[in-house]
């Protein structure tokens, strides 16, 4: 039986840093323990019923879900993080991801920026303003996603520049073509006059010469 090598692993470039954020926030919902947040069952009921974190994202996305519904859910996740830490701040990055792909999928892509550079600055921005806002923000998930979307247009124009930029560069540091030498320039028939039998020294001399005169 021939042996077989082992699978190669991706290399760490190449894993897209929303796929993490994603498989953490999936796996605070597997069976066992799951983690919940006490929601509204409807928009018109005061009835609260705790739901895993993945269905609460669902019902968030939901268009049927009100705005004040979203900010009662934001509430008890910002409240959660400020007085127990992780996992909530995974789950609040996590409500995100839906909002997020959907941006940068509209964003155009270059060549000089990976999309895995790409969506670590967009987390990066969205962590930094998470640690910005307070429990009682109306506005957090929206908040949230726009410090995401100017981080990546950021990225973006300071490549475009810099594209820009060295494309002017490569235009005053064109260096002209050189003339060909004299002696090329002789033996070309197209660089030396017309053609014929007075472009050549002795052509014109002999057409110098009167009809019937004759060299001795």
């Amino acid at each position: 039986m021939r042996p077989t090598s082992p699978r190669p692993h991706p290399p760490l470039w190449s894993i897209s840093p929303l796929d993490q954020v994603e498989s953490a926030f999936l796996s605070l919902a597997a069976e066992g323990r799951p983690l919940t947040v006490p929601v509204a069952l409807s928009a018109d009921s005061d009835t609260v019923s705790p739901l895993c974190v993945t269905r609460v994202r669902a019902r968030m996305v939901h268009p049927s879900c009100t705005e004040q519904a979203r900010a009662g859910v934001w509430n008890e996740i910002l409240r959660r993080r400020a007085l127990l830490g992780e996992p909530w701040g995974t789950v609040a990055v996590g409500l995100t991801l839906p909002a997020l792909r959907r941006t940068l999928s509209r964003l155009p892509r270059l060549a000089e920026v990976e999309a895995c550079e790409l969506e670590q600055e967009v987390l990066a921005a969205v962590t930094a303003e998470l640690a910005l806002l307070t429990t009682d923000e109306p506005q957090a998930g929206l908040r949230l996603v726009r410090a995401g979307d100017r981080a990546a247009h950021r990225l973006l124009y300071a490549a475009q520049r810099t594209r820009r930029i060295e494309a002017v560069a490569l235009d005053e540091n064109a260096v002209p073509r050189p003339c060909p030498p004299a002696a090329w320039r002789r033996r070309s028939p197209c660089s030396c006059g017309p053609s014929g039998p007075g472009s050549s020294p002795r052509g014109r001399l002999n057409s110098s010469r009167r009809p019937g005169w004759s060299a001795r």
